[in-house]
């Protein structure tokens, strides 16, 4: 038998009719109004959670509208700019962000856009992001060199790696073990060995080397076949007792070891 013509399809057509549901963005609407018509305390969770469930682009925007018809852009705007991130819409987050005043909240927001295009390989757009963080003085942190100094090695660009340099030291993130590690890494990646032996040399005078320090350093040289001042960095790095080698210093070492003939290093 035909399901058309089953007992269930013999009730009358307005029965089978399913009640219209209403959208998305209706919802979105009533559940925004009703939170404020109630108090702060009930908003802010109800706002939280709605910008974390929306589903598309386009609810992202409505929430967006409905901040500005409450009166409360600036209380939710960080997390707006995540909702935008996450359907998609880096535009629409960098827009926002030009127009906040700087807090850490905000230079958190700057450092997801950052990461996102470095992990997408736009070092290009990493680049322009940091000059407009920098027009609307927001002022970086020591999250954010590192991204933007991977940037500039991966282009390779000495020139940007060299203008990023001066900011750091300028904002004082010149003895930060992890900026400073950035900065040896970008000078390698660029092909300058001399300005990365100098930073290191530095940072060895500061007292605030590490493993990744050493690690970078090492295979600065070896991957510029510099196989002598590879092992030379090695043996003193050894002798650090302050300093632990781990697996990533011996996979360094090792090809500058065997390009010198001299397995008993190994």
């Amino acid at each position: 038998m035909l399901r058309s013509l089953s007992r269930a399809n013999t009730k009358p057509e307005f029965l089978l009719q399913s009640k219209p549901r209403p959208s998305g963005g209706a919802i979105t609407i009533s559940l925004f109004s009703s939170a404020v018509a109630q108090n702060q305390a009930s908003l802010t969770p109800i706002t939280t959670t709605l910008l974390q469930k929306c589903n598309s682009l386009a609810q992202a925007k409505l929430i967006h509208q409905q901040f500005l018809v409450q009166g409360l852009y600036q209380d939710f705007t960080t997390r707006l700019v995540s909702a935008y991130l996450t359907h998609n819409a880096p535009s629409h987050s960098i827009s926002i962000l030009e127009r906040l005043t700087p807090s850490t909240s905000v230079v958190f927001c700057w450092n997801t856009i950052i990461r996102r295009s470095l992990r997408l390989g736009f070092s290009h757009d990493v680049l322009s992001l940091f000059r407009m963080m920098l027009r609307v003085h927001c002022p970086p942190d020591h999250y954010t060199f590192p991204f933007v100094l991977k940037a500039c090695g991966e282009l390779p660009s000495f020139r940007s790696g060299a203008a990023v340099h001066a900011v750091v030291s300028t904002t004082g993130f010149d003895s930060n073990v992890f900026v400073c590690n950035a900065l040896v890494a970008m000078y390698a990646h660029c092909g300058e060995l001399d300005d990365a032996r100098q930073m290191f040399e530095e940072m060895y005078d500061k007292g605030i080397c590490d493993i990744v320090s050493w690690n970078s350093i090492v295979a600065a040289y070896t991957q510029s076949r510099d196989a002598k001042n590879a092992v030379e960095l090695f043996r003193i790095m050894m002798d650090d007792s302050e300093i632990h080698p781990d697996i990533v210093s011996l996979v360094n070492v090792l090809p500058a070891c065997g390009s010198l003939g001299a397995s008993l290093h190994g």
